[in-house]
């Protein structure tokens, strides 16, 4: 007689039965969808927020070009005053000079963006703010630039003028300097200058000059003041040029020559050599013709020298 076949036995379903390989997709049509409305959900928020930062921004800056808004336009008064402000020596009366307000504007009827380029096309006036001051003032404030050297310039028709050098290289008329302060500034010579609409254009390199100038000002002020000319003939602005020097014409020691980067160093042994000359009886007042620093070891150039070994 035949054995009753056995039934298969059933097995329970587990976590264990679940492909755990990561080869399987494990993201769905209907998941990629809700993932893709998070993401625009949250990049427009995102556009939004910027999108009131930035219109908060404008409306800052709007008022702060027109302020009290363009509603007041037509209640605005007459212009009776305008307060000035300066960190340098200009005075109202060269702001008057400059700048002429008809009598019947309104303080509205005045273009303060004009008025603020005209007073900067001035190269004495590094910075112009203008602010209107409802009902009826103006408020103009000017940074000015800091004028490190003199230079003297010969018009088409041969007349010179008395430029002034600010440590950023703009080249303009000074105006109310005192005479003192001129004449400690040295001169700067073997310059081209090179024209633009409203003046010079900015000589380049003139930042590694200003360095050495306010080295010599601040830590050896006796030797500065020696200083007549800066010569910037063998300097065109440019540190890669092997042969860039920088010629100082002094009043007692001929010119000396610097290389344009580190001062300090070439001030010390400056500042060495002609403390020793004066010092040393044997040296005659004068007999130093110049002096280069620009090699390793410095180089005297003498003329006459009383009992030098």
């Amino acid at each position: 007689m035949a054995k009753a076949k056995k039934a298969p036995r059933k097995t329970t379903s587990t976590w264990k039965s679940i492909d755990q390989s990561l080869q399987s997709r494990a993201v769905t049509l209907v998941a990629r969808k809700r993932q893709l409305l998070i993401f625009l959900k949250y990049a427009g928020i995102f556009c939004g927020v910027a999108l009131v930062f930035g219109l908060v921004g404008s409306c800052i800056y709007w008022f702060k070009s027109n302020p009290h808004g363009a509603w007041l336009m037509a209640s605005s008064d007459p212009l009776r005053k305008v307060y000035f402000e300066t960190d340098g020596v200009l005075t109202e009366e060269w702001l008057n000079a400059q700048i002429e307000f008809p009598s019947d504007a309104t303080l509205m009827d005045i273009n303060i963006f004009a008025v603020q380029r005209s007073l900067v096309q001035h190269g004495q006036a590094r910075q112009v703010m203008v602010e209107r001051i409802f009902p009826d003032a103006l408020r103009i404030t000017v940074r000015e630039q800091v004028p490190i050297m003199r230079m003297v310039i010969m018009d088409a028709v041969g007349k010179k003028h008395l430029m002034m050098v600010s440590e950023e290289g703009e080249v303009y008329p000074g105006v109310n300097y005192q005479k003192d302060t001129l004449a400690r500034l040295p001169y700067l010579i073997g310059v081209a200058l090179q024209r633009r609409a409203n003046g010079f254009e900015k000589i380049q390199g003139i930042e590694h000059v200003a360095d050495l100038l306010r080295h010599a000002r601040m830590r050896y002020p006796g030797l500065y003041a020696d200083w007549k000319f800066v010569s910037m003939a063998d300097f065109d602005g440019s540190l890669d040029d092997l042969g860039a020097t920088l010629q100082v014409h002094t009043r007692s020691s001929g010119i000396i020559e610097f290389s344009p980067v580190d001062f300090e160093s070439q001030l010390q042994e400056l500042d060495a050599i002609l403390l020793y000359a004066k010092y040393n009886r044997r040296w005659q007042k004068g007999a130093i013709e110049g002096i280069d620093l620009t090699l390793k070891d410095p180089v005297l150039r003498m003329a006459n020298i009383a009992g030098a070994q």
